[in-house]
């Protein structure tokens, strides 16, 4: 019975825990159902909430694609109508070639009545020309004299010239050289200059010694070793050239009576690729904005090649003669056998016009005129180094002049293309003194210009 109490006693307690386990289980089924209610709310919320935005996007996707259908329609009609232009644009071109075939065919036919025309207009004025050129040649010879006289007369070594009463300025020529009548001897190992024959090297003059004065491929030949020309090896160039072409190397020059002017025309001879060539002094071109500031360029790399030299301790390089600036002591400088010209030349690569004739020495002046030189000084002792000097009252002056004349309204005159081209050919050589403190040499002729054909 007591066993039986104590059973009954742990079912009671046992049965009031399966009660209270219930109730717990109840308790989380009743918390289980509110979350299951809540989670089927909130899943039936999203669905209405999709339901909604796809309605919207079916919305606007009917919108759009009505829209779309819109444009497509609005383009067919704008592509139907530019078709429709683009056709009627062809008919017109196909229209306007046809009128242009039919034009160019009337342009042919027109351009070949054309030259037919001309052919025979111009067979007709070469027919006129040819009798007027005849009437005008028979009208010339009665009416033109048989020669006209004029007068040229050199003045200190200036040319002046008179028409038919009037000056008329022109270009100076310089006067003729004397032909060279005298033939110098030489001897092996002489000091000479020799004014090369090649191409490229006329009126120029390069120091050299004399190796044979005969025994070359051609009689009058002269072996020659160049004192500045070498080989490609850097040997002095050896080689024969005509006697006629070589003469002694000029003397010393007297002190201060060397170029103390530079006055335009002057023959001078330039130190110029190692050899002295002859030129005269020219005016000074003005230079363009354009030229100056190439000019003031050139002047400033040679400004920076200077003070690089300067900083590696070697020598500076040597100014060129177009970047001397202007002074007393440069000239501009025109060759006399070549169409070039250098600016700003420094005078100290200038030297006289030497001229060897007749066995002397002759400076050519102003004009050409040649000055006779002479060993005796101001204080009349011979020069111990054979030092010259000009002589003053003794010059070379020419014997004619060929000048081209033309004959306008009547009268003859200098043409100054004629003038600046004007040819001076040598005659007689001789010394001339105009007398007097001035000692000017005055030369006059008279020339006879015979008419020609063409009156001329």
């Amino acid at each position: 019975l007591e066993i039986s109490r104590s059973e009954i006693a742990a079912l009671r307690a046992s049965e009031a825990d399966a009660r209270e386990e219930a109730g717990e289980a109840r308790a989380w089924a009743r918390r289980a159902t509110a979350e299951v209610s809540v989670a089927v709310e909130a899943l039936r919320s999203a669905e209405a909430e999709a339901e909604a935005e796809a309605a919207r996007a079916v919305s606007h996707f009917v919108a759009d694609a009505d829209a779309a259908r819109r444009a497509l329609a609005r383009a067919e009609a704008e592509a139907d109508a530019e078709a429709t232009t683009l056709r009627a644009d062809v008919a017109a071109a196909a229209a306007a070639a046809a009128v242009a075939a039919n034009g160019r065919a009337a342009a042919e036919s027109a351009a070949t009545s054309l030259s037919l025309s001309l052919e025979t207009a111009r067979a007709e004025a070469e027919r006129r020309e040819a009798a007027l050129r005849e009437a005008g040649e028979a009208a010339v010879a009665e009416a033109a004299p048989e020669a006209a006289t004029v007068l040229l007369r050199q003045v200190d070594g200036v040319w002046s010239f008179a028409g038919d009463g009037g000056p008329a300025p022109f270009v100076t020529p310089l006067a003729p050289l004397p032909d060279e009548t005298h033939e110098t001897r030489f001897s092996p190992g002489d000091s000479v200059e020799v004014g090369p024959t090649d191409e490229g090297f006329k009126g120029s003059w390069y120091a050299a010694t004399l190796l044979a004065a005969e025994g070359g491929p051609e009689p009058g030949m002269v072996q020659l070793r160049y004192a500045a020309l070498e080989e490609t090896d850097g040997v002095p160039l050896v080689e024969w050239q005509p006697r006629a072409c070589v003469r002694p190397a000029p003397p010393l020059v007297a002190e201060g009576a060397s170029l103390s002017e530079l006055p335009e025309g002057l023959p001078v001879q330039m130190h110029f690729n190692d050899g002295w060539w002859e030129c005269a002094v020219s005016e000074a071109p003005v230079l363009s904005k354009k030229e100056e500031k190439e000019r003031k360029k050139k002047l400033a790399a040679h400004e920076a090649a200077c003070s690089a030299a300067v900083k590696a301790g070697a020598p500076p390089p040597a100014c060129p003669p177009d970047l001397v600036e202007p002074s007393d002591d440069v000239a501009h400088i025109s060759f006399l056998n070549y169409n070039e010209a250098f600016g700003r030349v420094p005078r100290r690569s200038l030297r006289p016009a030497w001229v060897w004739r007749g066995g002397e020495w002759f400076w050519r002046g102003q004009g050409g005129m040649l000055q006779a030189l002479t060993t005796r000084m101001a204080d009349g002792k011979v020069s111990s180094t054979g030092s010259v000097r000009p002589m003053p009252k003794r010059t070379h002056v020419p014997g004619s002049v060929d000048i081209q004349l033309e004959r306008v309204d009547g009268a003859w005159c200098l043409p100054r293309a004629a003038a600046a081209h004007a040819h001076a050919e040598g005659a007689d050589g001789g010394e001339g003194g105009g007398g007097g403190e001035e000692s000017a040499a005055e030369w006059s002729a008279r020339v006879t210009v015979l008419a020609g054909a063409g009156g001329g």
